[in-house]
C-alpha cells in the first residue's frame, strides 16, 4: 500500500532539496574545471622557449581530474533529478487512493 499524501509529499521535499545541493555542487566542480582548463592554457600560451614542461604535464592532469569530478558530479545529479517523477507519481497514486476511499 502506497504512503499518505503527506508523506509522499514529505520524502518529494527531500528529493528536490539532495537534487538542489547536487545541482550547486555540479557548478562548482564545471567551475573548478574550466579554472584548471584555463590554468592549463595560459602555461601553453606562452612563447616557446618558456615553457615548463613539467607544469604542463601537472596541469593537464588537473585537469582531467578535474573534469573526472565534474563529470561524476553531473552523474550524480541526473541520478537525483530521476528520482522526481518518480515521487511525483507516489504523489498522485497517494492523492487518487485518498480519494476512492473518500468515495
Amino acid at each position: 500500500m502506497s504512503e499518505s499524501p503527506t508523506q509522499e509529499i514529505a520524502k518529494l521535499r527531500v528529493r528536490i532539496s539532495n537534487l538542489s545541493k547536487v545541482q550547486q555542487t555540479t557548478v562548482l566542480r564545471q567551475e573548478e574545471c574550466l579554472t584548471k582548463w584555463e590554468d592549463l592554457i595560459v602555461e601553453l600560451q606562452k612563447p616557446h622557449g618558456s615553457v615548463d614542461k613539467g607544469r604542463v604535464l601537472r596541469l593537464r592532469l588537473a585537469a582531467f581530474e578535474a573534469l573526472r569530478d565534474a563529470f561524476e558530479s553531473q552523474s550524480r545529479e541526473e541520478h537525483e533529478r530521476s528520482h522526481i517523477p518518480e515521487s511525483l507519481g507516489s504523489l498522485l497514486l497517494a492523492v487518487e487512493n485518498c480519494i476512492q476511499r473518500q468515495t
